[in-house]
């Protein structure tokens, strides 16, 4: 979503979209079964750019995965933009259709790590800003030292720390943020 925010930043007049596998494999089926399919295939491939999150979803939906290759081929014989985003790099995504892993090969892959504990520090410093909340730096840090699997889980562990918070008329402390990572098992 950074990528197309930065894209739309630069160029407003390019027509992005952001989609996940799932929804794109979801759109395919309505549009399928409201004989809609040439309205969804504009809607794909009329764009300059498309994003698709989380492609390893694709797997094993046959037909999804035809529909998408084809939009893919549209997109890049037009000299559009494509950007696949995947937990695992393409030679890793066996269950996929070859003619797709392929393609994705031929492109710039790019491994995007989990950030360090500073930029994580830094992340948590920024939503804390942003929701105009004040926090303890110490149970920032402890959030940072403690949660690196991935930037979601970040904000996600950031996020209910404050509600429980402001369900109980206090401040997230380290203790409570304990008590969030231990119920998800991330902790101890």
């Amino acid at each position: 979503q950074a990528t197309g925010n930065e894209i739309l930043k630069r160029f407003p007049n390019k027509l992005v979209i952001y989609t996940t596998s799932e929804s794109f494999g979801n759109d395919y089926i309505e549009a399928l079964g409201k004989r809609k399919m040439p309205q969804f295939s504009n809607r794909y491939r009329r764009v300059d750019v498309l994003i698709m999150d989380d492609i390893q979803f694709l797997s094993g939906k046959h037909k999804t995965e035809e529909v998408f290759f084809h939009t893919f081929n549209a997109l890049y014989d037009g000299g559009k933009q494509v950007i696949i985003a995947s937990d695992r790099p393409p030679k890793e995504l066996n269950e996929l259709d070859k003619r797709l892993t392929g393609r994705f090969e031929m492109g710039m892959v790019c491994d995007i790590q989990i950030p360090e504990f500073e930029t994580r520090l830094a992340i948590l410093q920024e939503k804390v800003r942003k929701h105009q909340i004040i926090i303890d730096p110490k149970v920032l840090e402890f959030i940072a030292y403690n949660v690196h699997h991935s930037v979601r889980e970040l904000e996600g562990v950031l996020l209910q720390a404050i509600a429980e918070a402001e369900l109980e008329s206090s401040t997230p402390t380290v203790r409570s943020v304990e008590k969030v990572l231990r119920k998800h098992n991330r902790f101890g």
